[in-house]
């Protein structure tokens, strides 16, 4: 069964930002308990349109 695309869109923001933050802060580059709430809306709001629009086309194409 599909996953719907309002519950795709969130799923793809977690697999990339997990995908960034994880090996950047393993390799100790960054440091996401340092960052205000300002700063990840900044960074999550552009991953979950892109990712929405990501699995609306998906979906379309299918």
């Amino acid at each position: 069964m599909p996953v719907p695309v309002w519950a795709a869109g969130p799923l793809l923001v977690a697999a990339a930002m997990a995908g960034s933050d994880v090996p950047a802060t393993a390799l100790r580059v960054t440091d996401p308990t340092s960052r205000d709430p300002k700063s990840w809306v900044s960074d999550l709001v552009p991953h979950l349109v892109c990712d929405v629009t990501t699995a609306s086309v998906h979906r379309a194409l299918r």
